[in-house]
């Protein structure tokens, strides 16, 4: 064979290896092709290459979409998983947020229906982080937060999540009381400022009613550009985010100004389910918007600013409002105009019959202003006319135990036969007697609840428990102590931290001071007591003559929550009694810029910063000019004396 057909058949062998190899190995994406030369090169078919890519990027673009739609709407239980969502999901932020909303919703859902707390703060904490802004998330947290005493951090959260619970049914008011119980009028008063006109907007809104809506946010967009003042370690925090609000705001400005009444949609045009949504949703913000005002308002007369209180009342537009007039009577009261005070309140009692909470408060002014005669006769009324326990309870004191024994007897006859199947009710005046220091009726009610066994037999023996020591029968009561706990193991678990509280008491009140001791230690040291409890301990101790034993449960308890106003004034007012300047000056500063003290302890704050013996201290000129203004601003009689039952609060 010549040299010739050897080349021509080895070439034709490499090119059949060749284009195997390509057919192959490459499967159609690159194959080996003869250049101009003679020569071999490796060609790459990117068409083919872009297509199958693409292909396989879809396939799996869709197959991801595929497993995150099964897994929420079968794995997770979400029944609202779209799968045109899933395929959005990753190209649309809008989508994304949507849907982790769902998502977050429906955990926190599942927290209602939690059947343990640990599943409960599971499902919610999951729920929060998907769905931050979800209002019942953040009330479940809340609870969390302050169980643990965190008590700012839950306020800030709450405050913080106000915006998108404006239309909750429940939020609102959560809010406010907890602001009011937790002594946080600051914030409180700040977000009625910033809320109230967004309410306002959005009732425009729903009316199509431009001009009022543009008003609306031009209010709140002055409240952001004159930031209120603030906590120090919160400032920074809540500046910035005004200044993100404001920049909101003005854009809202802007975009109601373009349209006009453009985006109104007429009523007629609305169906009837459609009317009927924003009719509840109108009612909810109208709600809302009231308690939010009175909030703000009353933490404000808490405070003692009268006139920023007056002030409120008529721009929030509640004094047209039963609640408003409540408010304006004790502005008058605490201004010291009485009988204002007294005729708004006969007003509204008379145009709100019924309401229990206004008539016990113009008793109380009454007692206070000395028309006892009134008070009882506002009380018998409602007495007569309602079934509320509290009225007949409150009317029964209201008589002398000598000097008019008979009338009162005759009035806890009737409670008793009224009442007779109602613990609680019988419970209701055990307390009342026990606030009143009547030994014999709260015997008297214990041994009816252990004849009748009780439900709540537990409270009715607490209760004359503690009275037996105040009646100076601490035998009597470490007996008792001893033979419940001797009968009933689970009733001392349950109550562990209130029996030690008693048992310390009767300790210190028969002379056992080394038991005693040792029980107040254990008391102050434990978290499972509750502050009302080391309030109570403190006052019983300080009733005793043991001022620096009270002083410790005192201290314990305003350290627990350092909002405490009880605990605050009594430590200052230990201070004041044992002329102590440097607890004096260490809780002073803490009780002026807290809510307005008792009228008796800023007189004996006074008198003690005028005394000789602060002549020379730096600060008494400040303190004594702060505590002057304070007091003129209070009527001669003030409601919130340590020495009279607090006004009760519209909360």
């Amino acid at each position: 064979m010549s040299d010739n057909s050897k080349e021509e058949k080895s070439s034709q062998q490499q090119t059949a290896k060749r284009k195997k190899f390509s057919n192959d190995r490459y499967w159609g994406f690159a194959a080996y092709v003869r250049t101009e030369s003679g020569k071999w090169r490796l060609a790459v078919n990117w068409k083919r290459i872009v297509l199958v890519v693409a292909a396989l990027g879809a396939l799996g673009y869709v197959g991801i979409a595929a497993a995150r739609y099964f897994n929420d709407k079968y794995g997770k239980g979400l029944e609202e998983t779209a799968f045109v969502d899933m395929l959005k999901y990753p190209l649309s932020r809008a989508t994304r947020i949507e849907h982790r909303k769902r998502l977050g919703d429906m955990y926190i859902e599942r927290a209602k229906e939690a059947k343990t707390p640990g599943e409960m703060i599971a499902n919610v904490r999951t729920g929060l982080s998907l769905s931050p802004q979800n209002p019942d998330g953040r009330i479940y947290y809340s609870y969390l937060m302050f169980y643990q005493r965190m008590t700012k951090e839950a306020i800030r959260l709450l405050a913080e999540g106000l915006e998108a619970g404006l239309d909750h049914k429940d939020y609102v008011v959560y809010f406010v009381r907890r602001c009011l119980e937790t002594t946080e009028d600051r914030t409180l008063i700040a977000a009625a400022a910033e809320m109230i006109p967004e309410i306002d907007a959005r009732l425009a809104a729903i009316d199509g009613d431009a001009k009022a809506e543009l008003a609306a946010r031009e209010r709140q967009l002055e409240f952001y550009r004159t930031v209120p003042a603030v906590a120090p370690e919160r400032a920074r925090d809540v500046r910035a985010r005004f200044e993100r609000r404001r920049a909101e705001t003005e854009e809202k400005i802007a975009e109601i100004s373009a349209r006009g009444n453009a985006a109104a949609t007429p009523p007629a045009a609305l169906s009837d389910e459609e009317k009927a949504e924003r009719a509840e949703l109108r009612a909810r913000l109208e709600s809302n918007r009231l308690i939010l005002a009175v909030g703000a308002v009353q933490a404000l007369i808490l405070r003692g600013d009268f006139a920023d209180a007056a002030r409120l009342t008529g721009e929030y537009g509640i004094d047209r409002t039963m609640t408003g007039q409540v408010l304006r009577a004790q502005v008058l009261w605490e201004s010291g105009d009485r009988e204002e005070a007294l005729r708004t309140l006969d007003r509204v009692v008379a145009g709100s019959r019924g309401n229990m909470q206004v008539t016990l408060l113009r008793a109380h002014y009454q007692e206070l202003a000395g028309n006892v005669a009134q008070a009882r006769s506002g009380l018998l009324n409602a007495a007569i006319s309602t079934e509320n326990p509290e009225a007949l309870a409150r009317l029964i004191f209201l008589f002398d135990a000598k000097t008019e024994a008979e009338a009162r007897e005759r009035l806890v006859a009737d409670y008793l036969r009224r009442y007779a199947d109602k613990p609680d009710a019988l419970f209701l005046l055990a307390q009342t007697a026990a606030n009143k220091n009547d030994f014999a009726l709260v015997e008297r009610l214990y041994k009816i609840a252990a004849e009748r066994i009780l439900e709540n037999i537990t409270r009715f023996e607490m209760v004359y428990i503690e009275m037996l020591i105040a009646a100076d029968r601490p035998k009597d009561a470490l007996d008792m102590l001893k033979k419940l706990s001797e009968e009933n193991t689970d009733w001392v678990e349950r109550n562990a931290p209130l029996i030690n509280c008693l048992r310390t008491l009767a300790y210190y009140k028969s002379g056992n001071g080394q038991l005693g001791k040792l029980g107040l230690e254990n008391m102050v040291k434990s978290r499972s007591v509750a502050v009302q409890q080391l309030v109570l301990v403190g006052r019983r101790l300080t009733e005793m003559g043991l001022l620096d034993e009270g002083k410790s449960a005192y201290e314990a308890a305003y350290l627990t929550e350092n909002f405490n106003h009880k605990a605050l004034v009594a430590l200052v007012d230990y201070a004041l009694e044992k002329k102590d300047v440097e607890t004096l000056f260490r809780y002073l500063p803490e009780l002026l810029d807290a809510r307005r003290p008792p009228r008796r302890t800023l007189e004996r704050i006074r008198r003690f910063l005028g005394s000789d013996r602060m002549l020379f201290v730096a600060e008494r000129d400040d303190y004594l000019r702060r505590v002057s203004e304070l007091l003129e601003s209070q009527g001669a009689t003030s409601a919130s004396d340590a020495d009279a039952p607090e006004a009760p609060s519209i909360f």
